[in-house]
């Protein structure tokens, strides 16, 4: 069984200050390119099942 929607964070190599974002599956595949800038901008990029499909509330 597969994550509708996750959970996206970016870390801001500079400030520190984080982003928070949630996106369906398709926003997440849709956006690669942009993570992949951000990640390679210095940033940290996180993307985990979003809170209620980690304790199965969906």
């Amino acid at each position: 069984m597969g994550c509708e929607r996750f959970d996206i964070g970016v870390r801001d190599a500079t400030t520190g200050q984080m982003m928070n974002r949630e996106w369906s599956a398709a926003e997440v595949l849709q956006n690669t390119p942009w993570h992949k800038r951000m990640n390679a901008q210095g940033n940290d990029v996180y993307i985990r099942p979003a809170e209620q499909e980690r304790h199965g509330l969906g």
